[in-house]
This record gives C-alpha cells, sequence and structure tokens, in this order.
C-alpha cells in the first residue's frame, strides 16, 4: 500500500496552505499529532494525525480528488466561490485545520466631539460585525488607539483643543498605528483641509453631513486593503521562515558531506 501523495499534489497543498493560513486554525486530535509546515513529510503528518494506514490511505485519495477540484474551480473562482470555499475547507479539515469563526470583521476607532455622529456611526458599524471603539477627543483617541491598535479610524478634523491633523500626526509617531488607515470625516469641504488630509497620511475623505452607507463602503474598502495588508506581511514571514528552515537544512547537508568526505581521507 503506498501512503504517499504526488509531489504536484503535495507542493499544491503546501501552497495553498500558505496563502490561507491565517483563515485556518490546526486542531490536533491527540498529542501525536503535528501540523504540517514548510519543511516536515505531508505523509508523515497524515500518519502521526490518522495512525491507521488505512485511514491514511483514504484521506490520501481524498486529498488528490479535492486538490484537482480546487485548481478546476480556481480557475473561474468568480463564478464558483462558493464552491470554492467549501473545497478549500474540506481540504484544510482532512489536514487538521479549522476555520477560525467570524468572532468580527475587525475594529474601527470612531473620534468625533459631537456624540449624535459617534453613536450613529458605532451603531452601524456594530450591525455590520465590526467592534465600534469610541472617542470624543483627540488626548482620549491616541490613548486608545495605541492601547488596541484598530483596524481603521474615522477621524473628525474640527474638534476642541486637539483638532484631527493633530491627532493624525502624533498616531502616525506609533509604530503599530503607522499602517492603520485613518478616514477623515468633516464638514470641512474646502480642498486645502482635503489636501491636508492626505498629506498628513489619510486614506479617505468624507464630508459631513454623511450618508452611513457611503461611510460603511469606505470602511469595508479600507478594511479589506487593511486585511490584504496584513496577509501579505504574515505571509512575508513565513517565507522568510522557510527561506532559514531551507539554509539550515542545506547547513546540515554540507556538514554531513564534510564529515564523510573527512572520515573517508
Amino acid at each position: 500500500m503506498s501512503l504517499q501523495l504526488s509531489p504536484g499534489i503535495t507542493y499544491y497543498l503546501r501552497k495553498l496552505l500558505r496563502q490561507n493560513l491565517d483563515r485556518f486554525q490546526f486542531k490536533a486530535p491527540h498529542e501525536g499529532a503535528i501540523a504540517v509546515d514548510a519543511t516536515n513529510d505531508l505523509s508523515d503528518v497524515l500518519l502521526r494525525f490518522y495512525t491507521l494506514p488505512e485511514k491514511v490511505a483514504q484521506v490520501m485519495g481524498e486529498l488528490e480528488r479535492l486538490t484537482i477540484v480546487h485548481q478546476a474551480l480556481s480557475g473561474s473562482a468568480a463564478t464558483n466561490r462558493q464552491e470554492l470555499q467549501k473545497t478549500e475547507e474540506a481540504i484544510f479539515g482532512l489536514l487538521g485545520f479549522e476555520l477560525l469563526g467570524p468572532e468580527s470583521k475587525g475594529s474601527v476607532l470612531i473620534v468625533d466631539d459631537v456624540m449624535a455622529n459617534v453613536n450613529l456611526l458605532a451603531a452601524a458599524l456594530r450591525h455590520q460585525g465590526y467592534a465600534a471603539l469610541t472617542a470624543s477627543n483627540g488626548l482620549s483617541a491616541i490613548v486608545l488607539a495605541q492601547e488596541s491598535v484598530p483596524d481603521v479610524i474615522l477621524l473628525d478634523i474640527m474638534m476642541p483643543g486637539m483638532d484631527g491633523f493633530a491627532v493624525c500626526a502624533q498616531l502616525q509617531k506609533y509604530a503599530p498605528l503607522r499602517d492603520v488607515p485613518v478616514i477623515f470625516v468633516s464638514a470641512v469641504h474646502d480642498a486645502e483641509s482635503k489636501v491636508k488630509a492626505f498629506q498628513m497620511g489619510g486614506a479617505d475623505y468624507v464630508t459631513k453631513p454623511f450618508q452611513i452607507e457611503e461611510v460603511l463602503m469606505r470602511v469595508a474598502h479600507q478594511m479589506k486593503l487593511r486585511l490584504l495588508q496584513k496577509r501579505i506581511e504574515d505571509q512575508n514571514v513565513r517565507y522568510q521562515g522557510e527561506i532559514n528552515e531551507y539554509r539550515q537544512e542545506i547547513d546540515r547537508y554540507r556538514d554531513l558531506l564534510e564529515n564523510k568526505t573527512a572520515t573517508a581521507v
């Protein structure tokens, strides 16, 4: 009984894992089970996970079938999105991974000295599945942002004390917040203020009185960009880890060859 996946299937599964690892988490059914990574043998992982060779052979056959289905669906993902997602969940399920629950779409910090605006935006965002954080002045916003590091910030410009531009400048000084998109929301309509908002690092600009649907759309757009950025950063970290592991493996083989050569001499 052959307990080996083909190299092509193995390569495709590893690539799929790297692309979607942030969506799934490994659930070990017992102490001996291990998760798939960049270097371990996939057949060995499955044997440790399922323990019985007959079960492993069955799972490998199903993985090969699902991989072929996934390849076909990927060519027309726009029209088969649901089928593609179901296939991915089935593949990851066989590898011991579970889909992360949709607890929240992300967090949004709302900064405005007018509580009616804050309450309206917070209610609408929470209804859409976002976690809404609120601050009524610039100083509170800076403290809250540093503590929570939101995914998106909705920032009013005209506020007593510290205005939105000053708040944005302070946020830029804190490294974890530099890549957080800031959407300015203001009654100021002049071109100079809009230009300054973008010069200060703003990602978007919404004028008051705003339509809640427009704000939600712009938040969703920035949230998508933010999540894509995080995914790219996570993948870069994983790729760098793989490169380091491969280099270590090469060094081990080199040392082994050198030791054998020295012994032969």
